[in-house]
């Protein structure tokens, strides 16, 4: 990646700073962290024997819920206090009919047994899951069981070896698995009874989260690449495997991987190119790149994953490609280890193909590469731990700092003209305006925030920089870019010390013109677990680097406010149609296009979750939930 030393220190020199050399951030040797910062508090727990599902015998309220996608159609309800999934669908993967149950918390460490009665008007094999509700949707633990007529009791039992996670979910996958190809599944009924979860006992695991008496695998150095021959210069490293009626076939040609399909069959993975033969270690930090096109445009999954019993998915997205080659770039860490895992593509049916849209067609794929990167448990060289699960930006009460980025990608580059120049003047312009605007406002709620944000005085607050991936293409993918170009260039670690600052947040501009309307957005790091890195991150696009209501408004996301022009987990359809029928200015619900300053209102409901207040009578009278700062 290009740091940009010599184009920024002239873009200084152009505004005002005649003597500033702009020096290049200095890397840090190891980043982030994956594990949950806060483990349970042992008052908290339930004792060892407490039963975890409510109401599992279903003889009043019905505590599962039902989720269908992918085509898949189903309607549940409660007869002879058992509980009847009417299943018109299967859909086209294995949770397309999908009931779950959560309310429960998993304990790193701790033995369960799930028991409970199935069967099933027609023969087939249900996926049965513990997986983490959101995000990544990691899986626990994973059996698949077979159902038929006859009524049955499933006993299972396993080992959370993960770490804790509060918010898990119980899964009953019915939709489209190996039992019930969407080609075979005529509507069925399947019906669930006598649901038991029970914590047996605790302490299975030592404190390495290695089960006892197996060694951890060794590590390999930093900068270790994975995939052997990933540019295809002479053959192709993966494998291929077909079922479910797809059908193709991979060769190397003209230094690209090809895959050329003739089905794409009844599943996702119906076609799946993979590779296999390396190692993965727990606390490995590791980068997946790779560049992509298709003949037709379409979708796929790429994952990482064990390769056999559960298949179990240590990175995985979907992502939609065409005729233009586009690069793409995820980050992931490994939580356990993992002797025998996979990288591997699902090209079978996805969820935007009708049956007659899948028409023989060619894939290709070229500069894969799967690299360590660093090591997420080191003590004393771990993002996470200079902050907490809140990620890099807490509450705007205390010193902030704001760094910006001018980042170039294929289609779009800073090239530091006379236009360039000026568009920047209009960011620095507007990034000033936006942070006097927010200490403002926040001193009415009783708190002293100081900003350091102007890179004019402070060279080492910009950047530059210049990645692979498409800025308007995945957004996950461009996030990773810039979160292992903040990792590798610039040392977070030391700007906060210099500044004696409490918080930082990073402004990506992407320098699209302003004909080009690409909504500007903020991946906040707070309490996810779909993340590598702890940065907040704000990326801005074309006009939105000179508008000062704009850029107040990501930035304040990065403290914890809320959208309040659509609902969310905290926020009601009810207090936003509110909010719109009393016209309201508030900054979270609307932002205002003037370059010299902010009219917009920053209420009470914005001071409550971004932490400078406590209480929020707003908050209460209309329901809404609880701040990050609460719990």
């Amino acid at each position: 990646m290009n740091n940009g030393k010599t184009r920024l220190r002239t873009l200084l020199l152009l505004i005002l700073v005649p003597a500033i050399l702009l020096t290049a951030g200095v890397p840090v040797s190891a980043a982030g962290h994956y594990d949950r910062p806060v483990p349970f508090s042992d008052a908290s727990l339930p004792p060892e024997g407490s039963e975890l599902i409510e109401n599992g015998d279903f003889s009043g309220i019905n505590p599962f819920h039902l989720y269908t996608e992918s085509d898949g159609s189903a309607s549940m309800k409660i007869v002879d206090d058992a509980l009847q999934v009417d299943i018109g669908n299967v859909g086209w993967v294995n949770y397309a009919v999908q009931i779950f149950y959560t309310g429960f918390q998993l304990e790193h460490g701790t033995r369960y047994l799930l028991r409970f009665d199935i069967s099933s008007t027609v023969q087939r094999d249900i996926d049965v899951l513990f997986q983490h509700n959101g995000d990544d949707y990691q899986t626990y633990y994973y059996r698949q069981v077979s159902a038929g007529q006859k009524r049955r009791t499933v006993e299972l039992v396993f080992v959370m070896k993960d770490p804790d996670d509060p918010s898990p979910s119980l899964c009953f996958n019915l939709g489209c698995n190996a039992g019930a190809a969407p080609g075979d599944a005529v509507p069925h009924t399947v019906c669930i009874d006598n649901v038991s979860l029970t914590l047996i006992n605790r302490g299975e695991t030592d404190g390495t989260g290695q089960t006892e008496g197996t060694q951890p695998l060794p590590r390999p150095p930093v900068g270790t690449e994975l995939v052997n021959n990933g540019t295809f210069s002479v053959s192709t490293p993966f494998d291929l495997y077909t079922g479910y009626e797809g059908s193709a076939s991979i060769n190397a040609v003209g230094g690209e991987m090809m895959v050329d399909i003739g089905n794409v069959g009844q599943t996702h993975y119906a076609v799946q190119p993979f590779f296999t033969g390396f190692q993965l270690e727990k606390g490995a930090i590791c980068r997946l790149r790779f560049d992509a096109r298709s003949s037709i445009p379409r979708d796929l999954e790429v994952r990482v994953q064990r390769n056999g019993d559960d298949y179990r998915a240590y990175c995985s997205s979907w992502l939609h490609i065409d005729e233009n080659s586009r690069s793409f770039e995820y980050c992931f860490v490994m939580r356990s280890d993992e002797p025998t895992p996979s990288l591997c593509v699902n090209l079978g049916r996805s969820g935007d193909m009708g049956p007659n849209d899948a028409v023989p067609h060619q894939v290709f794929f070229d500069n894969f590469s799967l690299t360590v990167v660093g090591w997420s448990d080191s003590a004393e060289d771990n993002d996470w731990n200079m902050f907490t699960n809140l990620g890099s930006a807490y509450s705007p009460n205390g010193t902030n700092l704001v760094v910006s980025i001018f980042l170039s990608d294929p289609e779009y580059q800073w090239i530091w003209n006379e236009n360039d120049v000026r568009t920047a003047k209009k960011h620095l312009n507007a990034l000033s305006i936006a942070c006097s605007w927010i200490s403002e406002q926040a001193r009415n709620y009783g708190a002293d925030p100081v900003f350091y944000y102007d890179w004019s005085r402070y060279p080492d607050l910009i950047y530059e920089t210049t990645v692979r991936v498409s800025a308007l293409g995945d957004r996950l993918s461009l996030l990773y870019a810039v979160q292992g170009f903040i990792h590798e260039q610039i040392d977070t670690k030391a700007l906060l010390t210099r500044y004696s600052a409490d918080n930082i947040v990073y402004l990506i501009y992407i320098n699209t013109p302003t004909d080009v309307w690409y909504q500007a957005f903020t991946w906040p790091m707070r309490r996810s677990r779909y993340v590598v890195f702890p940065n907040e991150i704000c990326i801005l696009y074309g006009r939105y680097i000179e508008t000062p209501s704009i850029v107040a408004h990501e930035i304040l996301h990065c403290y914890g406010a809320k959208d309040l022009y659509k609902p969310d987990n905290a926020i009601t359809q009810e207090y936003v149609d509110y909010l719109s029928a009393i016209q309201s200015n508030d900054i979270m619900k609307k932002t205002t296009y003037d370059l010299n300053w902010i009219p917009d209102l920053f209420s009470e409901v914005d001071a409550y979750y971004t932490g400078l207040i406590n209480y929020s009578e707003e908050v209460e009278r209309w329901g809404l939930g609880d701040s990050d700062f609460i719990s």
